[in-house]
């Protein structure tokens, strides 16, 4: 997969470090007809774990003294120009195994929790932070996603070269046993 060209960016909070990392886009296609169209969602990932991927030990942020682990992706929300409305992050943890808030036990955090509203003040405050210091990231991430549907192409495209090869490897088989047909 192609690496991002711009680096994981950590943000320093009170408790804690998380990092911010370019994820790519989510294609979206809306509306029927001509007025259909497809715009990607630039989407960023929010991790207390400086590693993420490397296993246990996670990374923890701190809240009212406890340690909570996060890993969100976010997709920016006026990406697609839904609203006029200002800057809003859409949440796309669900699709994350064993994403999200967690505690030390690795418990989710529940939503109407003071600790789950404090997480997600933590994680809007890094993308937003990563935001100011990257603008134009939406771009990186469209980047990121056209990458990885090319490289899925070529997967296919590679696959294909091997079937029509081993089929034409077939044939060439019948065909000899049919010529052997013409000989006698």
């Amino acid at each position: 997969m192609t690496a991002s060209r711009i680096e994981r960016f950590p943000v320093e909070i009170a408790d804690g470090t998380v990092w911010v990392e370019v994820k790519p886009a989510k294609v979206e296609t809306f509306g029927y007809g001509p007025e259909r169209r497809t715009v990607y969602l630039g989407r960023l990932e929010v991790s207390s774990d400086p590693e993420p991927g490397s296993g246990e030990p996670y990374g923890y942020v701190k809240v009212r003294g406890r340690k909570y682990r996060i890993w969100t992706q976010s997709l920016r929300h006026d990406a697609a120009g839904w609203s006029d409305e200002p800057l809003r992050w859409v949440s796309a943890t669900d699709e994350l195994y064993r994403g999200g808030f967690r505690n030390d036990r690795d418990a989710k955090v529940g939503y109407d929790t003071k600790a789950y509203d404090s997480l997600r003040e933590i994680e809007r405050q890094a993308l937003e932070a990563f935001d100011k210091a990257h603008p134009g990231w939406e771009r990186e991430s469209e980047r990121l996603k056209v990458a990885r549907k090319l490289s899925a192409q070529e997967n296919r495209v590679g696959g294909a070269r091997e079937e029509l090869a081993s089929q034409i490897r077939i044939r060439d088989e019948w065909a000899a046993k049919l010529a052997q047909f013409d000989q006698e």
